[in-house]
């Protein structure tokens, strides 16, 4: 399987709009939805987004938001968000999503990439336990 990963650009927000949807189950982003938050994150200088193509589609996608923490030295990058179709995982599409992650990371000098994933993921943590991320805490949300 030969696939690319790039910058996001316009013309992607329709496929990572149906991944949002049917692989992520957040049921309620629109096309127009998810275009409409796509287009503020494009915008924001302290986010970037990876998109992995497969013949022509977006296939999977990574966000991330570089930040300064309180508890360390540095910055960090936080992952926002990583998906794959369900068609394509375990074909090492996610793996390559992370590893262009730590790779961008690395460029911009950042010192660690944090995470959150939700409770119910527990296929996804195991993931990331084998890609050397440590679970460290509980992450909590109210919404306003």
């Amino acid at each position: 399987m030969t696939y690319i990963i790039r910058t996001i650009e316009e013309n992607d927000y329709k496929c990572i709009a149906d991944i949002v949807r049917n692989d992520l189950g957040y049921e309620n982003s629109s096309d127009e939805n998810v275009k409409i938050r796509l287009n503020a994150i494009r915008e924001h200088k302290e986010y970037i987004t990876f998109v992995a193509i497969y013949e022509e589609k977006v296939v999977g996608f990574i966000g991330l938001i570089r930040g300064n923490s309180y508890e360390f030295d540095g910055e960090y990058l936080r992952i926002a968000a990583l998906a794959v179709k369900k068609e394509y995982q375990d074909k090492g599409i996610g793996s390559k999503l992370l590893e262009k992650a730590e790779e961008y990371t690395k460029k911009i000098k950042a010192v660690t990439i944090v995470l959150n994933s939700g409770l119910q993921r527990e296929s996804t943590h195991k993931f990331y336990e084998r890609r050397g991320y440590v679970k460290k805490g509980y992450s909590f949300k109210k919404i306003i």
